[in-house]
């Protein structure tokens, strides 16, 4: 597991039960496509909710750029 999915891995098992989160700030837009989809996994793991997925439009490829969470 690459250090920023480990960061995440921590900072949402340590998150408490409720609390929103953001992800995109800081982090490369090359980058975000890969969060996004670990966040999907610790979606599916139960630990959070994906709240909203907000993509770019400057390139026209419609990348992710910005993740919102619930934990769970």
């Amino acid at each position: 597991m690459s250090n920023i999915f480990t960061l995440i891995d921590n900072e949402v098992r340590n998150m408490q039960l409720g609390q929103v989160k953001f992800y995109g700030s800081g982090i490369a837009l090359e980058d975000m496509l890969g969060v996004y989809r670990f966040l999907c996994e610790l979606e599916s793991e139960g630990l959070l909710s994906i709240l909203n997925v907000h993509t770019e439009s400057m390139t026209g490829h419609d990348l992710v750029d910005m993740v919102q969470v619930e934990r769970i």
